[in-house]
């Protein structure tokens, strides 16, 4: 595959970038994925518990018919 100069010298640069701050890169994805996951697991939680009312007012329209 042939890339224009400037491509390759875009992508020499990202990957001096990478190289160089890599250690740091890696600590932030990580601590950023963490926190993503917690808050996927908040959200979980909240949607578990607001189906979980959706349900009990069914069943209680259910109920009162």
């Amino acid at each position: 595959m042939f890339l224009p100069p400037t491509c390759n010298v875009t992508i020499s640069l990202v990957t001096l970038v990478v190289k160089i701050f890599e250690p740091r890169l890696l600590a932030i994805l990580f601590a950023t994925s963490i926190s993503k996951l917690a808050m996927l697991a908040e959200a979980g939680k909240f949607l578990a518990s607001s189906f979980a009312r959706l349900r009990l007012d069914r069943n209680a329209i259910a109920v009162i018919r």
